[in-house]
């Protein structure tokens, strides 16, 4: 299901942070998939290929970021967090490569 669960440890603060390939976001939602999401308690969470332009609150108690493709129902990418990060961007530079949504920066 997940593709990358990670918990970093740096000076006594420790981080959670969870990758996840969901190829379509909507029937993830229907199919009550966040559950073990939920369960882990990640403080980042990063989304990929979430295939739509809506922005549903999918965790509660996580702030969203989102960077859809242009073409709705292809690629797309969110990021949920609990704390702010310091700064957001979106793309890498490449207007083919970023309009298809893949790439959000958090520091």
């Amino acid at each position: 299901m997940l593709g990358f669960c990670h918990t970093m440890m740096r000076r006594g603060f420790e981080l959670k942070i969870v990758s996840w390939n969901l190829n379509g976001l909507s029937s993830c939602i229907q199919n009550n998939s966040f559950a073990p999401i939920a369960d882990i308690g990640p403080d980042i969470l990063c989304l990929q290929e979430i295939r739509t332009q809506q922005e549903p609150q999918i965790l509660p108690g996580y702030q969203h970021c989102w960077n859809h493709g242009q073409r709705n129902g292809y690629a797309g990418t969110a990021v949920l967090y609990k704390k702010e990060p310091l700064s957001v961007s979106f793309g890498l530079g490449d207007d083919d490569a970023d309009e298809e949504g893949r790439t959000i920066i958090l520091e």
